[in-house]
């Protein structure tokens, strides 16, 4: 979208959208620390006044940008959710999107995840949007379990586990460890991606498959004790 034009001819949602838009751009270009709501309206075009037409002040903006970053990363999951082929195929394709939505939007994702910058529970748009993206993580795990899915202690210990393998992998890309570190992912960031999800996957599997040999283990062991 051009940021062409005053905001005589701007109203309603399009300013609104502008003002995130030209904020995000300045995010990605110039860093957090130059966003200011007199500067966003310079670079939008618009008259110094208008930002205050939708956001009452800096942390209003950043909560509308984690409003919109949740949004998209929930959209993003729930359809890797649904093209999953099984509960655990789902899980590998949610958390590559994760991490592909990190990459994606890295100016959403460096604010959405900061207490410091944007007290959620404040905003309630914002906290909504982040409440129904975090959701379909315990969700998939609560389907796995139903499909053998081993999860000691606790089905919120393997949701946190899911959770901080998608989002530290992420930082680990975004920030550099991660392809300083290892010649594969600096050479190929997309297949380490979906080979470290696979490693996931793999994982996850194979505690179904030692719940199943321990269940057939269990089996055959009251089998006998009747005989």
């Amino acid at each position: 979208m051009s940021l062409k034009g005053s905001s005589a001819t701007v109203r309603g949602h399009a300013l609104r959208e502008r003002i995130l838009e030209a904020s995000i751009a300045m995010i990605e270009t110039d860093g957090l620390e130059a966003l200011s709501l007199r500067e966003v309206a310079r670079r939008a075009g618009v008259s110094h006044q208008a930002p205050y037409r939708h956001f009452a002040d800096r942390e209003a903006i950043l909560a509308a940008i984690c409003e919109q970053g949740f949004t998209i990363l929930g959209e993003k999951v729930a359809k890797a959710r649904e093209a999953g082929a099984n509960p655990t195929d789902s899980i590998e394709l949610a958390t590559r999107a994760y991490i592909d939505f990190a990459v994606e939007h890295r100016a959403h994702f460096r604010i959405m995840f900061r207490p410091e910058l944007v007290h959620l529970d404040q905003h309630e748009q914002a906290m909504r949007a982040a409440n129904l993206a975090f959701g379909h993580v315990p969700a998939m795990v609560a389907v796995a379990m139903r499909g053998g899915l081993l999860v000691e202690p606790s089905a919120e210990a393997m949701t946190a586990t899911i959770w901080s393998f998608a989002h530290g992998y992420a930082c680990l890309l975004l920030d550099g460890p991660l392809t300083m570190m290892m010649p594969g992912a600096a050479a190929n960031p997309k297949k380490a991606t979906r080979d470290a999800t696979k490693a996931l996957r793999c994982m996850l599997d194979a505690t179904i498959k030692h719940g199943e040999g321990q269940a057939a283990t269990e089996s055959t062991r009251r089998r006998r004790s009747v005989r």
